[in-house]
């Protein structure tokens, strides 16, 4: 697992994003998580590999970003 795969899924369970669903249903938000960022915001793990730091506006985004893949995340 890359740096920025494994720091978008520590940043989603750090900032309350994980909360909201029961622990059994984790293990599908994980994978459907890093296939949303990987497919439509690619330059958000690109940024956290190449820099190793979440700017001001990184964070920004992640959060943008997490809520929306809320929208469309299934909890099987």
């Amino acid at each position: 697992m890359s740096l920025g795969e494994q720091v978008t899924i520590l940043f989603a369970g750090t900032r309350g994003f994980l909360d909201k669903y029961p622990v059994d249903k984790l293990k599908t938000y994980e994978p459907q998580l890093l296939n949303f960022v990987k497919t439509k915001y690619p330059e958000i793990m690109k940024e956290i590999d190449d820099k190793k730091i979440i700017s001001p506006e990184l964070e920004k985004k992640m959060k943008e970003v997490l809520t929306e893949f809320d929208a469309v995340y299934v909890a099987e």
